[in-house]
């Protein structure tokens, strides 16, 4: 279940742009859940699945989101679920 946006890279509106999606928590067996994030590549027309969000920052340019949330479902709908 895809939360909100929580980071970005690239320029907005540019069409280049990737968003790093809140996916919730993962059931890892660890003793604290650990929070996963979604990419969502406008570039790509892709959604990737769910992944450790703290591995994904370290790989990448990342800014925190500070736009409108509600451009979300927009966003959604321009790219497929890999």
């Amino acid at each position: 279940m895809v939360g909100r946006i929580l980071y970005v890279s690239g320029d907005v509106g540019s069409g280049e742009e990737r968003y790093l999606l809140d996916a919730g928590t993962g059931e890892t067996g660890a003793p604290q859940p650990v929070p996963r994030g979604q990419v969502l590549d406008l570039s790509q027309g892709r959604l990737f699945p769910p992944f450790n969000l703290e591995s994904i920052l370290a790989r990448g340019y990342w800014e925190p989101f500070t736009g409108d949330q509600s451009i979300l479902l927009s966003l959604l709908r321009q790219v497929k679920q890999s």
